[in-house]
Parts: C-alpha cells; structure tokens; sequence
C-alpha cells in the first residue's frame, strides 16, 4: 500500500512563450493499492487524477541533486480550461494559437505504508 501526495500548480501556457501567468493550484492525495512504486504512481495518475502517465516523461529530481527527496518526482501535463488532459486535437490547435492549454505542474511525493506492530 501506498500513500501518494501531488501539489499542483497551473500556469496559462502558450507554444511560442512556455509558461505565464499562475492561475491555479491545488493539492490531492489519496492511498493506492500496487506491486510497486511505478504501478501506484500509474494507478494514482489514471484513478484519482485522470491522466495518462508515462515514466519517460518525468522528472526525478534527486536523479540530479543528491541531496533532494528520493520519493518526489515532478510531472506536466498540458491541459484545458476544465482541467482535462488535453487531446491530441486542442494540442494542435495550441501550437497554431487557436485554443488556450494550461501547464498542470504536477509535484508527486510517494509513501510505502507499513504495518507495524504496536
């Protein structure tokens, strides 16, 4: 069992620019049952936030600094005005400056949950 947190912020995005104004932010978290790490964070993405989740596409920031948390990675996703995941459609008509997306900058912590005896 695990215990996934994910603060988010969200940023107007524009293709030519990158990101802009905040405009939002929020926190969720929840507990997921998996195998392991990878699979709750999948489950986590596809159950509680609704999007689709690729491994290759984050960044593990400990990876990089040694001394930042093992148990975080951060995560974008492009998004509309409903929070949705943006499709493959509206991503085009984004990169003609036909439709306003959103950056959901996603910064995951996960926990592994033990049970202990008292």
């Amino acid at each position: 069992m695990y215990f996934i947190k994910t603060n988010h912020e969200v940023f107007i995005d524009k293709f030519k620019e990158g990101e802009l104004d905040y405009v939002n932010g929020y926190n969720i978290e929840a507990k997921v049952e998996a195998e392991n790490p990878e699979n709750a964070i999948k489950k986590y993405f596809n159950n509680h936030l609704y999007y689709d989740f690729n491994m290759n596409s984050v960044y593990i920031p400990h990876k990089e600094e040694e001394t930042e948390e093992k148990n975080t990675l951060h995560y974008s996703v492009l998004v509309d005005v409903d929070n949705n995941e943006a499709s493959g459609q509206e991503v085009e008509e984004w990169k003609q400056e036909k439709t306003q997306l959103y950056s959901n900058n996603i910064f995951l912590t996960i926990y592994e949950l033990n049970e202990v005896e008292i």
